[in-house]
């Protein structure tokens, strides 16, 4: 059987800190490489872009059925439930 009482904890002044080392690029050429990672290409942009026009139609398409549920309901002459199921 184990006895886990017997294990040495550490309260939270024993614990031992050790400084994060951020790695720098060491010349031009890796500096270059990770510039060149980061940059916006013309075929991403045009993801980003048509994502984002995508997106703007299709809230303005939800949006929309809430401000014309008042005429719909006059108009077609039917419940708030036959409504929702637009």
């Amino acid at each position: 059987m184990l006895d886990t009482s017997s294990k040495h904890q550490r309260g939270p002044d024993e614990i031992e800190l050790q400084p994060i080392q951020q790695e720098t690029p060491r010349n031009a050429a890796q500096a270059q490489s990770i510039h060149e990672d980061t940059t916006l290409s013309r075929r991403n942009l045009l993801k980003v872009l048509a994502a984002s026009l995508s997106f703007f139609f299709a809230g303005s398409n939800d949006g929309s059925l809430g401000a014309l549920t008042p005429y719909i309901l006059r108009t077609y002459n039917v419940g708030t439930e036959y409504v929702a199921l637009m």
